[in-house]
């Protein structure tokens, strides 16, 4: 059985050269798949504001994503740059990234240097918390969602175990928590556990 992300991923999975892979978009970035991959929804994610523990929004209560136009930015993949310029255009600005890389750690010391300002998920925080670096909430970010992707058409007994396993640990894992006062529409998610699992279920019913 394999499994991959990122670039190529789809094409990977449409041709059978791997078993599943995960999408992750925005209300404002749609997904990439077809008549020819099974969805699975898993989660929602918040995206947060980072800023080097010296800037001076690091201790405001609720600044807007428009005190920071201009500052310099870094960005994350082709998917959260994109997401950061419909943010930051909705506020008013078009920011000035200096720095692209998909490394959240790398992305963290940049901002702990006083090099640059960003915007990265909240899992990302969960998972590593540079010393030095402030997230202070900041409304107009929104979030992403995250799914695991299947081919259409019958799901291999390892594959749908492996999902259940996946399905299992993205229902039971604490919520990750948005920032105050972000009301950006996401759609209409529902409960995402209840029909990932719904999914899987239907997907060995084939």
């Amino acid at each position: 059985m394999n499994t991959s992300r990122q670039v190529g991923s789809l094409d990977r999975l449409r041709f059978h050269s791997t078993d599943l892979t995960d999408e992750r978009f925005t209300p404002h970035t749609p997904s990439n798949t077809d008549a020819g991959f099974r969805e699975i929804p898993l989660r929602e994610d918040p995206v947060r504001l980072a800023v080097p523990a010296a800037h001076p929004l690091a201790g405001a209560t609720r600044p807007n994503l428009a005190d920071l136009a201009e500052d310099t930015w870094a960005s994350g993949c082709e998917r959260c740059r994109g997401h950061l310029l419909r943010a930051c255009a909705r506020a008013g600005f078009s920011p000035r990234i200096a720095f692209a890389t998909d490394d959240h750690i790398a992305v963290q010391r940049l901002v702990a240097r006083g090099l640059a300002v960003t915007a990265m998920p909240a899992l990302a925080f969960a998972l590593h918390r540079e010393p030095g670096v402030a997230p202070p909430p900041c409304t107009g970010l929104g979030r992403r969602r995250i799914t695991a992707l299947v081919a259409a058409g019958p799901v291999p007994p390892a594959v749908a175990a492996l999902l259940d396993e996946i399905v299992t640990v993205a229902r039971d894992a604490p919520p990750t928590a948005a920032d105050p006062g972000d009301t950006e529409d996401t759609g209409d998610t529902g409960d995402a556990g209840d029909g990932a699992g719904d999914a899987v279920s239907g997907a060995r019913g084939r």
